[in-house]
């Protein structure tokens, strides 16, 4: 009786069927641009933000509250104009901001919403 060896990654079965494969490949990709993104981010948004889904020019950030999701909103042009320049995000023409609070993980309470100055400023801007 011959021996086969068993010893397989979680990959590598997965991606036998068509659909996992696809999936495996979304996934991929999803990593690669939530590195780009996380270039034309500072520091402290891009803990609480990810790349949600690139798709037919659109892209969806992710991010952690509605805090954050205004603040992103007060300078998505910019971001959008600095992402076309990348190769990648040429083809940008919108983009969608969600809040997934799931995606805060290991997001210290502290670090939830913007910081203090930035909250009073966006106050005034409204009042």
């Amino acid at each position: 009786m011959v021996k086969r060896d068993r010893h397989y990654t979680l990959i590598t079965v997965l991606s036998k069927t068509p659909a996992m494969r696809r999936l495996i490949d979304k996934a991929s990709n999803l990593n690669t641009l939530n590195s780009i993104l996380r270039e034309y981010l500072s520091p402290l948004v891009a803990k609480h933000c990810q790349v949600g889904n690139w798709e037919k020019g659109v892209l969806t950030i992710s991010t952690t509250s509605p805090a954050w999701k205004h603040h992103i909103r007060f300078y998505h042009m910019d971001l959008a104009k600095r992402l076309k320049q990348t190769t990648i995000f040429h083809g940008l023409k919108a983009i969608n901001i969600i809040v997934t609070p799931d995606i805060a993980g290991s997001v210290e309470k502290t670090d939830c919403f913007p910081p203090l100055i930035l909250r009073v400023m966006l106050s005034v801007y409204y009042i």
